[in-house]
């Protein structure tokens, strides 16, 4: 999927929270940098398409009936939205063009098993025989034999 790109103020870098001597300043400079936080919270739910709610601040009927009240649905909304957008496993996969290319290993399994089991011939053998008979190319009985002893392998365990 293709990345989300975000525009105005959650498009721009945030500049980082400014140190300084002075007790005052320095609490200025954080109150700024909560506003800011704050706008950018803000500018996150609508993005999102949630309304946001500020602390403190009575939400209308509307909002109240619809159940966002309390803010946590919304919050609940921004973050999966989040996660559709940026975690792969939240992400639905797109469809790949063409035509779906059909497995064999079935057909594959029960042919080796019937040449191993009931004609009792080697593994190495019976992978070359499915091969010859399947048209395949002679080192596809190669990886016939490793699909063949993998599967036997995870039956084992």
């Amino acid at each position: 999927m293709s990345a989300h790109r975000y525009t105005g103020i959650l498009g721009k870098r945030r500049q980082p929270l400014v140190k300084h001597r002075d007790p005052q300043i320095a609490a200025a400079l954080e109150v700024l940098h909560e506003l800011e936080t704050e706008k950018l919270v803000a500018a996150l739910f609508a993005d999102c398409g949630v309304p946001y709610l500020k602390s403190g601040h009575a939400p209308s009927a509307r909002l109240a009936a619809a159940g966002l009240a309390t803010g946590r649905i919304g919050a609940w909304h921004v973050a999966l939205t989040l996660a559709k957008r940026h975690v792969p496993g939240f992400q639905v996969a797109e469809r790949k063009r063409g035509r779906r290319q059909r497995s064999d290993h079935r057909e594959i399994l029960v042919d080796m098993h019937r040449e191993v089991h009931r004609n009792k011939k080697s593994i190495r053998e019976a992978a070359k025989y499915v091969a010859r008979k399947r048209r395949l190319p002679a080192r596809a009985a190669v990886a016939i034999d490793q699909l063949y002893r993998r599967q036997m392998n995870k039956t084992r365990d």
